[in-house]
């Protein structure tokens, strides 16, 4: 054993999956990569009470790819202690939001996004601040209609012009 001083510790993960003493002989079903083999959409395993994602399922991806797994194990293990889906983020919503495509758009000049400076490469603090709530709304009026006060004009007759151009 060693020791080290440091003020953080990021573990890196490895590229094959070493399950052999964690899960002896009762272990999961392993899929021909190597990794444990899950039902998707939950992150279950063949052992109904093991649930596994990120890296240990589908080998090394991206950390977006991670997290998405373990909300979806996260789903799948209240699924099974409480026999009730209460993922209500799943559930498709409708916004309370009013929009008026025929309404002119709202000349609010582009605010730019705030940023931490760049002697935040000492910690984990987010690059781009959100804006205050006044600011998003505002931003959010800017414009929704990408065809405001352009003429567009038939395919066809744009295809014969580039033909003769």
């Amino acid at each position: 054993p060693f020791v080290i001083d440091a003020d953080r510790i990021i573990v890196a993960v490895g590229q094959s999956l070493g399950s052999e003493g964690v899960f002896g002989d009762d272990g999961p079903e392993m899929a021909s990569n190597g990794f444990i083999s899950v039902y998707e959409r939950t992150g279950q395993s063949s052992v109904p009470w093991v649930f596994a994602g990120g890296d240990c399922s589908s080998g090394p991806l991206s950390v977006v790819s991670a997290i998405g797994d373990g909300e979806r194990a996260a789903v799948g293990i209240d699924l099974l202690l409480s026999g009730e889906a209460h993922a209500f983020w799943r559930e498709e919503q409708n916004p309370d939001t009013v929009f008026d495509p025929d309404a002119d758009p709202v000349a609010t000049p582009r605010i730019p996004m705030e940023t931490t400076p760049i002697a935040r490469r000492t910690s984990f603090d987010e690059v781009e601040r959100s804006w205050c709530k006044e600011s998003a709304l505002d931003q959010a009026r800017r414009c929704l209609r990408c065809d405001y006060g352009k003429c567009i004009r038939n395919q066809v007759e744009l295809t014969k012009e580039a033909l003769h151009a």
